[in-house]
């Protein structure tokens, strides 16, 4: 079955939130891996939460969103990604972009969604003058890794982490 990949309308950030709220496991998206600087118990429960936030409180306060998905000829959606416009990078004084989200839904992978989501992505952000796009990947992501280099993303930073202090009880 063909999939075309269009912008979001106001009925498909209904569907995208009610899949987020219903997702039973956030394993699929977090692959923290082993090894990683903080409580992996503690991200799980802060992503979760996140997964279920209103859409309009997922983007950063300056910054504008436009959220594409994938949908099928039954009209049904099967992905999504949000590219997010934001100030001018700090370092460079470009304007930036940023992709804030990509899903697929589980029946949906290793068919070309993905890339076609990033491809429009992209798109966005030649029409917009934006020169960057930039996306973070999770550690244990190899699979999104794989998919960003193979489009011709490069890795510009590695963000370690430590715990350098234990957590203290509150005081009595």
């Amino acid at each position: 079955m063909p999939i075309r990949i269009r912008r979001a309308s106001p009925a498909d950030e209904a569907a995208i939130d009610q899949w987020q709220r219903s997702m039973e496991s956030v394993e699929d998206y977090l692959l923290l891996g082993e090894g990683i600087g903080r409580d992996q118990g503690e991200i799980r429960q802060r992503f979760s939460e996140w997964l279920r936030l209103p859409r309009a409180k997922k983007t950063p306060t300056g910054w504008e969103r436009i959220d594409l998905v994938a949908v099928e000829d039954n009209g049904a959606i099967c992905a999504y990604c949000a590219v997010m416009f934001g100030p001018r990078d700090p370092l460079t004084g470009q304007p930036e972009a940023y992709l804030g989200e990509l899903h697929v839904w589980p029946d949906y992978r290793k068919r070309g969604v993905a890339r076609g989501l990033l491809e429009m992505a992209e798109a966005y952000a030649v029409q917009r003058g934006v020169p960057y796009l930039s996306i973070h990947v999770p550690a244990g992501n190899t699979s999104a890794m794989q998919l960003f280099a193979g489009a011709g993303y490069r890795q510009e930073s590695i963000k370690m982490t430590k715990r350098v202090a234990r957590p203290t009880a509150p005081p009595q």
